[in-house]
């Protein structure tokens, strides 16, 4: 069967940024499948195709620059 394909614009404020949201296709994927709770995996497919810069991001959540959060994130 033929998947219909939606185009979503997501803004969220940057507290919950801050708080740790980040939107990641298996993010979204999760939310959609959560919603559609007889449908498999394999039925929806989701792609983050605009995110925010990383960098900016990762000084919103607190961390000094992108290679600080990802070395935190390792531990």
């Amino acid at each position: 069967m033929a998947k219909l394909t939606w185009t979503v614009e997501i803004s969220v404020e940057k507290c919950f940024v801050a708080d740790g949201f980040e939107l990641t296709d298996e993010r979204a994927q999760d939310m959609v499948l959560n919603d559609l709770q007889f449908a498999g995996s394999h039925e929806v497919t989701c792609k983050v195709i605009k995110a925010p810069d990383p960098e900016k991001v990762a000084k919103v959540q607190g961390y000094k620059s992108l290679s600080d959060k990802i070395k935190k994130e390792a531990k």
